[in-house]
């Protein structure tokens, strides 16, 4: 999510300004900032080169020579136009440096710190600290080689090395062997939290988790809307309960897609970020996620129309309680337009 649309859905100005005061809560200095909507970045008037190199890999893409070509000419003339081609300027407190490239997400902030490699990853403001805290707690207990260790942290926020390198999402080349090594990387570690369940346990389990979001969100959302989410969650058990097959349960990254799969530069080590969604789903979730582009435009309409299968029905409740998830995250004035946005995705008349 870039910052034109987070304008659009909640107070940018006055959450970033917050958040970053936050975090520099200590520093009695004061910085010029500049904002650049289009890279998602906010950045001194005279950035230094590793920032400007971040910025063209996370930016660079695909395509024809001459659509590359302009889109590293129109990314280098932004970041050196010394401020004159930023949306806006602000006065922010801090002793903010040329190395620091300040990058808001969706709800949660990075900020890359490149004269020590490292970034800082912290709860916005005014955001709950449930999906920083879902992060740290799964590496602490997880340590393997393809999930960068943590350098330290506290409850909101933790620090990590830079990746020198890329996504896979910016990969131009044996794009396919990378998301094979991942994937392969990943269930060889996953695998052994393999369970076999039956659709009937399967339903009851996912049910029980799905009405205790509807609980905790029902205050934000029409009865309505939410009486179409259950409605939509009833035909979809019904459907998966008719099936005789067994449906595999394991430990899920959840949201598996190529932005979140790094490749080191110099060694091609492939490392998988963004911990904070993982929990144990069917083994379908993940698969569908990297192969089949759920979270990319039209992805969930590609879910719907596939024909009636088991995978396909447990992906689309999986799917529902990962949004529904998500909304738990934001905050009570943001979640509303989210929610109904979700009971209109997952609308039954969808089923087929």
């Amino acid at each position: 999510m870039k910052i034109t649309y987070m304008r659009l859905c909640e107070d940018f100005d006055r959450i970033n300004k917050e958040t970053l005061n936050s975090f520099y809560t200590n520093s009695d200095k004061e910085t010029d900032l500049f904002v650049y909507p289009e890279l998602n970045a906010i950045i001194v008037r005279n950035p230094s080169k590793k920032v400007k190199k971040f910025i063209y890999t996370e930016y660079s893409v695909s395509g024809s020579i001459f659509k590359r070509i302009a889109v590293w000419c129109y990314i280098r003339l932004l970041l050196n136009s010394f401020g004159l081609l930023a949306s806006s300027r602000i006065r922010q407190k801090g002793d903010i440096g040329s190395s620091v490239l300040l990058y808001p997400c969706n709800k949660k902030y990075r900020i890359f710190d490149f004269a020590s490699n490292t970034v800082t990853v912290l709860t916005k403001s005014g955001f709950p600290n449930s999906a920083i805290k879902e992060e740290i707690d799964f590496r602490n207990n997880h340590k393997v080689d393809f999930i960068l260790p943590l350098k330290n942290f506290k409850e909101n926020q933790y620090t990590e090395e830079i990746i020198d390198g890329m996504p896979l999402a910016r990969i131009k080349n044996d794009k396919e062997q990378y998301i094979e090594t991942a994937n392969k990387i990943w269930r060889e570690y996953a695998s052994k939290y393999d369970k076999e369940i039956s659709p009937k346990e399967y339903c009851d389990i996912i049910n029980k988790s799905l009405s205790e979001k509807l609980e905790i969100l029902k205050s934000n959302i029409e009865d309505g809307a939410i009486t179409k989410l259950q409605d939509t969650i009833k035909e979809l058990c019904l459907k998966i309960i008719l099936f005789d097959s067994s449906i595999t349960i394991t430990l899920s990254h959840g949201d598996l897609q190529p932005g979140n799969i790094w490749i080191e530069n110099i060694t091609d080590k492939v490392y998988i970020i963004d911990w904070e969604t993982a929990k144990l789903r069917s083994v379908w979730y993940d698969e569908f996620l990297l192969y089949e582009g759920l979270r990319m435009p039209g992805g969930l309409n590609k879910l719907f129309e596939l024909k009636p299968s088991l995978r396909k029905y447990v992906v689309i409740l999986e799917e529902l309680l990962y949004r529904l998830d998500d909304a738990c995250c934001l905050p009570n004035d943001i979640r509303g337009k989210t929610l109904d946005g979700i009971s209109n995705d997952f609308d039954v008349s969808n089923i087929k």
